[in-house]
């Protein structure tokens, strides 16, 4: 009887255990594949790398001593800003030469869909923007040749405001730049002595803003980047005391006639002054005035069939120390 009982509990042992067994799942063994980046960081890294490449290709040319990209894949779009020898206006030898140095390294972008303005190049692709707008390309300057003796009209002895005050080189204004390549483009220039300050923000037409000052001090120039919050020095440079959009020394300008001409839809008086900015690049600008003060200001480069219109919305002669402020903040960029 006992050995029957035994024989039994085997029996319920032996079930037991072979039902734990068959329930018992051993799973397959799933191999590591390690972390996946997501798509639209691995493609921020590679426009990163793609904008560092472009930028070592640009600054092999000659003309170019700086130069910020930015590429941004979706939409496509790559933009190059530039700081050039002596000048911040671009040449067509110049545009070509970024145009292939972009194209050798994003194949897809569009040569015929770019946008131009000063110093800031954009290229964008085929599809991401329709191929209609109209590039500010700016021809090489003639060979050298003497400008013609003219004779220089007398001077007014009364002069408006501001025009005084740039013979003091102590002024600040605030303006806007009538453009049809920006949706919006407003700026500040204090002058005081040898410091200068220039602030430009600007929003383009595919919406993307921009602000930053370009600033003479302590014999420096600094391109301060504020919207990205960085900066960079570079020697000074004596053309860099203005730039072909502001306004020259007082010494340098001639005075050329008056007469009457349109400004941002009004018909106003003007007072007519010319100067050289470079050898071959003579330069006129046109003084509006209402009401005894400068409405505003029209800068006319023929060689380069070029035009600039500026309304003055204050003027004084008070200067704002922030301009010339450069947080603590902000990086510093070694070119």
């Amino acid at each position: 009887m006992k050995r029957v009982s035994f024989l039994i509990f085997l029996l319920i042992i032996t079930i037991f255990i072979t039902a734990c067994e068959d329930a018992t799942i051993i799973p397959e063994e799933t191999p590591f594949v390690g972390f996946a980046w997501p798509p639209e960081y691995k493609q921020e890294l590679q426009d990163r790398q793609n904008a560092e490449n472009i930028r070592e290709l640009i600054l092999k040319h000659h003309r170019i001593q700086g130069c910020f990209v930015i590429i941004k894949s979706n939409p496509s779009a790559a933009s190059v800003m530039l700081t050039l020898e002596g000048t911040d206006m671009l040449t067509t030898d110049d545009v070509q030469f970024i145009i292939d140095s972009i194209l050798s390294v994003i194949p897809a972008m569009n040569p015929d869909n770019i946008t131009i303005s000063d110093n800031e190049l954009r290229l964008y692709g085929a599809t991401e923007y329709p191929v209609n707008k109209t590039p500010i390309l700016v021809e090489t300057p003639p060979a050298e040749t003497s400008p013609p003796d003219i004779p220089q009209s007398i001077e007014p002895s009364v002069l408006p405001q501001l025009i005084e005050w740039i013979k003091e080189s102590r002024y600040y204004i605030e303006f806007e730049v009538v453009s049809k390549y920006y949706v919006s483009h407003i700026g500040r220039l204090a002058v005081d002595k040898q410091r200068l300050a220039m602030m430009n923000m600007t929003t383009d037409l595919i919406g993307d803003v921009f602000m930053g000052r370009f600033i003479i001090k302590d014999d420096l120039e600094w391109h301060v980047y504020d919207t990205d919050q960085w900066f960079a020095i570079f020697p000074l440079f004596q053309e860099s005391y203005f730039d072909y959009d502001s306004l020259p020394p007082y010494s340098m300008l001639r005075y050329a006639g008056d007469g009457v001409e349109s400004i941002n839809g009004k018909t106003l008086p003007y007072l007519k002054y010319e100067y050289d900015y470079s050898q071959d690049t003579p330069v006129e600008i046109y003084f509006f005035i209402e009401d005894e003060e400068v409405f505003g200001y029209i800068i006319v480069i023929d060689s380069w069939v070029f035009q600039i219109e500026t309304i003055i919305t204050h003027q004084s002669q008070s200067i704002p120390d922030e301009l010339f402020y450069i947080p603590e903040h902000y990086e510093e960029i070694i070119y």
